[in-house]
């Protein structure tokens, strides 16, 4: 609907179902969609986007390269295309995204800067390590004239998330919390950090329904008025408990999976509201995913983020973001103690079967085979690590940085000079 209530045509209620991770109605209302008042191309976008974050990716390639041949100056579809495969095993879609430079010359920022990234992304497959972080690098400079990151702001927001929480105070504030909380399990973490594959083998056990990045939490700190433990203080004495957060929280778990099952909740920025969330959901398992820094560094520059993670435009961005984080985990870990459960992506890649146990248990779920297998396979994935998350176990994502490792040095140099630590 419109802001004056008029209602929008199915390809604004595609795309917006669709954002929702409402993917059997986006299909629908794609299929619906006509032309009218934007390209067919942009329709062939949308329609390959809800395939790709269905499972669909033979299906998704197909819509992606109709989407090409309506409208070559289209970035994102050549970033969609090179994400879909390995291109090294792919050569004729590897020359047509590299052929494409002239045809997205004159294309918008945005869709100039997501090329970019979609060369870098072939590049790298075709084992060109120094062109490839070129055309990263150009890309993410032009993002970072689009969408500037605000250091101060993001230090403001991780200073007020802990101010004034300690394990007593949400143990008092979980105290008046009447409502049956434990279907929600927390899973944050540093986006590209493994919360994907965590998240993708907890949905295949029988208990669990769903998962995704909910970012329903943020309806309930439009609610309390921040995110510190003041302002979940001031909610309390206003209502006289904090019992209807949990409710609100758990009926925007029912509206969107329905009432069966354990959901996966893996939001993005969760550190910054952690207090409040273990506060209201007492029941809720918390997880924090882990991954070698430089690591972590080099497959977030490496990502194009269309939204909300501004600071990985810059090495140095990224320093400043992951101290801001440690720092973070740090406290978290002082105030909520065995109730937060850290886990090392390189565990569990490597030592699957312990690591998962230890999940599983935190989770208070019951250990089953189906948790390594192949199960639940094309349910909707909505993150960058979409097509990996369709994978097996994904060892690929182990020491991939190394190659870069000289070109990540303004990481390095920065990080260090938080006091971090890279091995």
């Amino acid at each position: 609907m419109t802001a004056d209530g008029v209602p929008e045509g199915p390809y604004e209620e595609a795309a917006m179902a669709a954002l929702t991770g409402q993917l059997e109605e986006a299909r629908k209302l794609a299929a619906h969609a006509s032309p009218s008042g934007i390209t067919e191309a942009a329709l062939e976008y949308l329609r390959g986007t809800i395939a790709l974050n269905s499972g669909e990716l033979i299906l998704a390639e197909a819509h992606f390269d109709a989407a090409r041949l309506g409208d070559p100056s289209i970035g994102q579809t050549y970033l969609a295309l090179a994400s879909l495969r390995d291109m090294a095993a792919a050569p004729e879609l590897a020359e047509i995204i590299l052929d494409a430079r002239e045809k997205v010359s004159t294309s918008n920022p945005f869709d100039r800067a997501a090329y970019h990234y979609a060369l870098g992304k072939t590049l790298d497959d075709l084992d060109e390590p120094e062109r490839a972080f070129e055309e990263i690098a150009a890309g993410a400079r032009i993002m970072a004239n689009l969408r500037p990151y605000d250091r101060n702001a993001d230090a403001s927001l991780a200073q007020s998330a802990i101010r004034g929480f300690d394990g007593a105070r949400i143990a008092a504030f979980a105290r008046s919390v009447d409502s049956d909380n434990d279907r929600p399990i927390l899973v944050t973490g540093s986006p590209r950090s493994g919360t994907t594959l965590l998240q993708e083998m907890l949905v295949r056990h029988s208990a669990v329904a769903d998962g995704d990045e909910l970012d329903q939490f943020s309806v309930l700190l439009r609610e309390i008025g921040g995110n510190g433990a003041g302002d979940l203080e001031r909610y309390q004495e206003r209502l006289g408990g904090i019992d209807a957060l949990a409710r609100l929280y758990l009926r925007l778990l029912t509206e969107r999976f329905g009432t069966g099952g354990r959901i996966v909740d893996k939001s993005l920025n969760a550190s910054r509201y952690l207090g409040q969330f273990a506060a209201v959901l007492p029941g809720a398992p918390l997880i924090w995913m882990r991954r070698s820094r430089l690591e972590n560094a080099w497959s977030c520059l490496k990502t194009f983020f269309a939204a909300g993670i501004n600071w990985s435009w810059s090495q140095e961005d990224i320093a400043h973001h992951f101290h801001l984080e440690d720092k973070l985990l740090e406290r978290w870990q002082a105030i909520l103690g065995d109730r937060l459960l850290i886990v090392d992506y390189e565990d569990l890649v490597q030592d699957t079967r312990s690591t998962t146990g230890g999940v599983l248990r935190h989770c208070r779920l019951p250990e089953e085979e189906s948790v390594f297998g192949e199960g639940k396979g094309n349910r909707t994935v909505t993150t960058a690590s979409v097509v990996q998350a369709r994978q097996p176990i994904y060892r690929r994502g182990l020491d991939r940085a190394r190659r870069y490792r000289e070109r990540l040095q303004p990481f390095v140099t920065a990080y260090r000079s938080f006091g971090g630590k890279i091995d």
